[in-house]
C-alpha cells in the first residue's frame, strides 16, 4: 500500500489550542489536515505494493469484531478461500453489486466494491458485470445515466477476472430473471441512505431493466440481517448494496483482492508518462490537497441561492482560519521536504480548492507540479475527463511492481 506519513497534526493541535473553536470547526481542522496524503514515489528506494488500490480508504488498524461481525464469522466459518483458481461452475451462484449512488464520491464507492468483491470470493459467487460509478456529487453531474462510469474505465478487468468470475447481465437476466430477491445491506445505511438506495433503485432499473427490493424490505435490524446472511449462503442469486462482507476476515482472500483490484492499463499508462517526463523519475512528494471548508462554501454557497443562509455564513466566516492553517501547512511540508532532500512536488487537489501549487512556490518550493503543467496533446482527452484524471493524479502517487 501507499506508505503514508501524515505530518501537521501537531501543528494542527497547537492552533486547536491557541484558538476557541467550537466542534464544527474543529472537525474541519481534522479534515483539513487529515486530506494531506503524502506518498513518496522512487523506483529505486521505496517499495510501494501496486497491487493495491489505496484510494478507496486508508489503511485502518484491525479493530474488534462487532457483536454482527463475530455472527457473520461464525455463519461463514466454512468459507475459506481454498481455491487456487477461479471455480468455472460460480456462475450459477451470482451476485449483483449495487453501488450506492449519491452516497459520497468515487473512493467511497469503491470501498463498498471492494466489499462487494470480497464476500463474492468468499461466497465462490460469480460478479455481475452492471456497475454504475460516479464522480463526486460535488464536482460533477448526478443521477443521470449519461454519467455512468464503467467497470472496465475505472478498474483492470483482466485483472479482476483473475480471482472471481464475471458474468455479463445477460447471463444473470438468464438465472435470476431480472430480479433481485435478497439484498444485503447494513441497518445503519437503511435508516440514513433512503435517498441514495432510491437513486440506486431507479437507475439500475432504467439502465438494466433490473427489479430490485423495496425500501421497506430491507433489513432493518442487525438479527434481521444475519438471518438474510444465513439464508443467502443457500441462494443462487443475491444482491449486495452498502455491505461490508463477512469474507473481511479471510486473509488469503483480502491479499487477492488488494493484488489484482488495480486501476485499468490506461489509467496507469497515463501515471507512469507523467511520471517519467513531467517528474522525470526522481524523488518526489505527492501531495492530494483537500480544504474543504472552502470547497463546500465555493459548491453550495458562492454565486447560488443558499449563499445566505446559517450554514454558508459559517463556512464564511472561518475561511481566513482555515487560510491560516494552510499556509502553515505549506511551511511544514517545506520543512519536510528539506529534512529529506527531495526538491520536487506535485499537487493533485480539485480545481474549486485553493491553488496550494502557488502557496508553495511562494515559500520558495520552486519545483512544485500540478495538472497545469501537464501539457502534451497526449493527455489532453484525459485531463478533460474529471473522473478518469481524479485516477489518473491518485495512480500518480503509486508505483507497480
Amino acid at each position: 500500500m501507499c506508505r503514508s506519513p501524515y505530518l501537521l497534526i501537531s501543528t494542527a493541535t497547537s492552533l486547536l489550542r491557541k484558538h476557541s473553536m467550537n466542534m464544527l470547526l474543529r472537525g474541519f481542522v481534522a479534515i483539513l489536515t487529515m486530506s494531506i496524503v503524502i506518498c513518496f514515489f522512487a523506483s529505486s528506494w521505496l517499495n510501494i505494493h501496486g497491487g493495491h488500490y489505496r484510494r478507496a480508504y486508508l489503511p485502518r488498524p484491525r479493530k474488534k469484531l462487532t457483536t454482527l461481525e463475530k455472527t457473520e464469522n461464525k455463519n461463514y466459518s466454512g468459507m475459506k478461500d481454498t481455491r487456487s483458481k477461479v471455480n468455472p461452475n460460480s456462475s450459477t451462484r451470482i451476485l449483483l453489486y449495487i453501488n450506492p449512488i449519491g452516497r459520497g464520491g468515487p473512493n467511497c464507492q469503491y470501498g463498498h466494491f471492494k466489499h462487494a468483491l470480497q464476500y463474492s470470493i468468499a461466497q465462490n459467487r460469480s460478479l455481475v458485470n452492471a456497475i454504475m460509478f460516479y464522480e463526486h456529487p460535488m464536482f460533477g453531474t448526478l443521477e443521470q445515466l449519461r454519467d455512468a462510469r464503467t467497470l472496465e474505465e475505472t478498474f483492470d478487468i483482466d485483472q479482476l477476472k483473475k480471482i472471481v468470475n464475471i458474468i455479463s447481465l445477460e447471463e444473470f437476466n438468464a438465472n435470476c430473471n431480472k430480479t433481485v430477491k435478497t439484498l444485503l445491506t447494513s441497518p445503519k445505511a437503511r435508516k440514513h441512505l433512503t435517498n441514495a438506495y432510491s437513486n440506486s433503485a431507479r437507475l439500475y432499473h432504467s439502465a438494466f431493466d433490473l427489479a430490485l427490493p423495496q425500501y421497506e424490505q430491507l433489513p432493518a435490524t442487525k438479527d434481521q440481517l444475519t438471518e438474510r446472511l444465513e439464508a443467502a449462503s443457500s441462494m443462487n442469486c443475491v444482491g449486495v448494496w452498502v455491505f461490508k462482507a463477512a469474507g473481511l476476515s479471510i486473509p488469503t482472500i483480502n491479499e487477492k483482492v488488494d493484488k489484482h483490484l488495480v486501476p485499468s492499463l490506461s489509467i496507469r499508462h497515463s501515471a507512469d508518462g507523467i511520471r517519467k517526463n513531467i517528474l522525470t523519475g526522481r524523488p518526489y512528494l505527492a501531495i492530494h490537497w483537500r480544504n474543504k471548508p472552502e470547497e463546500l462554501y465555493k459548491a453550495f454557497c458562492e454565486h447560488t441561492d443558499n449563499g445566505d443562509n446559517e450554514r454558508c455564513e459559517y463556512y464564511r466566516r472561518n475561511l481566513g482560519l482555515m487560510m491560516n492553517l494552510t499556509g502553515n501547512i505549506a511551511k511544514s511540508i517545506k520543512n519536510f521536504m528539506n529534512t529529506n532532500n527531495l526538491t520536487q512536488v506535485y499537487v493533485a487537489s480539485p480545481p474549486i480548492s485553493t491553488n496550494f501549487v502557488q502557496v508553495l512556490r511562494n515559500l520558495g518550493v520552486a519545483s512544485t507540479f500540478s495538472a497545469e503543467n501537464i501539457t502534451s496533446d497526449r493527455y489532453t482527452k484525459v485531463k478533460n475527463d474529471p473522473y478518469i484524471w481524479s485516477l489518473v493524479e491518485q495512480e500518480i502517487c503509486t508505483k507497480k511492481e
